[in-house]
């Protein structure tokens, strides 16, 4: 639709990514809280923007990517645990030395 209102859109996310979060960060952030209208499973979302598809007999447009909103962002800051030294169980505090 043309000039889309956007109080009237919908904002999806995928479930790899909730899951990918929450491995990396150690923590259990149910779905709901990242604030999404439809969570997906096996869906490339990004490759979407741009693109028309239907969900049963409903027609959607991708429009733009997504991105995390200052409510959102304040509920996962919430979650994440700092760890002093080396010793630590998550992914994401293990950064690797880029040579440049």
């Amino acid at each position: 639709k043309e000039n889309n209102n956007k109080k009237s859109q919908i904002t999806f996310i995928e479930i790899e990514n909730i899951n990918y979060y929450n491995q990396i960060s150690g923590t259990s952030v149910p779905s709901i809280e990242f604030r999404r209208n439809i969570v997906t499973e096996g869906i490339k979302l990004n490759d979407l923007v741009g693109r028309e598809f239907l969900i049963g007999n409903v027609k959607f447009k991708g429009h733009d990517l997504c991105h995390p909103c200052k409510q959102l962002g304040n509920k996962l800051i919430q979650h994440l645990k700092v760890y002093v030294g080396s010793d630590h169980p998550h992914q994401a505090q293990n950064p690797t030395l880029l040579e440049l």
